[in-house]
């Protein structure tokens, strides 16, 4: 009898056992099937999702004309719908500088910059509202698109354009962008609780640099450059930094008022011993140095190109007079430079510092016709010649 319920009692243990092995399984096979339900359900929701651009933590609305995209699922962005919402830049039709409407340029403009944008161009340029230098032209990853009269740039490209932060956050199917009036408003929130550090340069041009990863910042007066984990990337030692976009350096002022050019490490480029400094020419790149109280040209590297003993540069212009500073191909298919001594104006090559004619003009201006064409005068004993004429006329004797 014994044996018997031994056995009995074996069956009941054995069938009690596969019970839970057949219970594991199921629920092994219910928990990974409701795992496949959730993964299938997440993937679902975000490539369903409608695509998201925030500009400053803002949301922006998605119009018929807001985005665009390439065969190649590459994101393009309007400049006209956005133009308003960064750094106050205002959207026009055209070339800047030039009376036309033309469809297939376009540029921005806020109080400190202009932008320009050509159709089938990944070249733009910039350059300050009515200054007498020259563009500078930057290179976009990708080409201006047109589409029914609007310009379209690559949604990447606009750090570039426009100097922003623009951050993909490809999981919630969105683009981020900051632009860096906003980003120092922030960053000044964050340094003021781990750095000993007074305030984030409020110049446009400095600010601009945050799209590059560096922040100028000031300490009881003095003035240095942090980058975005706040780590010390020039010191605060000077008096005042000057960011220059295009080359990446800085026109830096020490403690005693002299002025030299350094670069984003902090190292030198041209010794501080000028009284200032100011970019008159990017191609090639010189500087208007001034020096005990007299002006001349240097280019990059700190060499003299025009002596400083010229009381200004450039020929500021009036209503009739439009103002010149530097003039393509003027002698000999050289450029030259307008320069003032005693109220009189001469012309100086600006490739080696010859003297084209001297300082005894009245005045060196340009006048622009309808057809934007652009032609240069003198004025010599109050009467006014063309500058070819003139030449000609200096070069024969």
């Amino acid at each position: 009898m014994e044996l018997l319920g031994q056995e009995e009692e074996k069956k009941r243990s054995s069938g009690n056992g596969k019970r839970i092995v057949i219970y594991s399984l199921v629920t092994a096979v219910t928990a990974l099937a409701f795992l496949i339900l959730i993964l299938f359900a997440i993937l679902g929701n975000s490539g369903s999702r409608e695509y998201a651009i925030f500009i400053d933590d803002q949301f922006v609305k998605i119009t018929e004309t807001l985005m665009l995209t390439d065969e190649e699922g590459n994101i393009y962005i309007s400049l006209r719908d956005i133009a308003n919402r960064i750094e106050g830049f205002t959207y026009y039709y055209g070339e800047y500088d030039k009376t036309t409407e033309d469809r297939n340029y376009c540029y921005l403009e806020n109080a400190y910059e202009i932008v320009g944008f050509e159709t089938d161009s990944n070249i733009i340029y910039k350059t300050i509202p009515n200054s007498v230098v020259e563009y500078q032209y930057y290179e976009l990853s990708k080409a201006v698109i047109n589409s029914e009269g609007r310009l379209y740039v690559f949604i990447d490209d606009l750090k570039i354009a426009c100097n922003v932060v623009v951050n993909n956050v490809y999981v919630n199917n969105e683009t981020r962008i900051y632009t860096p009036t906003f980003l120092a408003e922030q960053y000044t929130l964050q340094i003021f609780k781990e750095n000993e550090v007074n305030e984030v340069s409020s110049e446009y041009t400095n600010r601009k640099a945050i799209a590059y990863d560096m922040i100028v910042v000031s300490f009881n007066g003095r003035v240095g450059v942090i980058n975005l984990n706040l780590d010390n990337i020039i010191g605060t030692k000077y008096k005042s930094l000057l960011f220059d976009e295009y080359n990446q350096t800085f026109i830096a002022t020490s403690t005693s008022n002299k002025v030299g050019v350094i670069d984003k490490t902090g190292e030198g480029i041209i010794d501080l011993k000028y009284d200032s400094l100011r970019v008159i020419s990017y191609k090639p790149l010189l500087y208007e140095a001034r020096y005990n109280g007299k002006y001349g040209v240097i280019d990059e590297f700190g060499n003299i190109i025009v002596m400083p003993e010229y009381d200004s540069l450039g020929y500021k212009g009036n209503i009739n007079q439009e103002s010149v500073l530097i003039i393509p191909k003027v002698s000999r298919n050289k450029d030259g430079m307008v320069v003032c001594k005693g109220n009189k104006y001469g012309l100086i090559n600006i490739q080696n510092g010859e003297v084209i004619f001297g300082c005894d003009v009245e005045a060196i201006y340009s006048k622009t016709d309808d057809d934007n064409v652009k032609s240069y005068y003198i004025l010599i004993q109050k009467t006014e010649v063309t500058l070819e004429s003139y030449i000609d006329y200096v070069e024969r004797q």
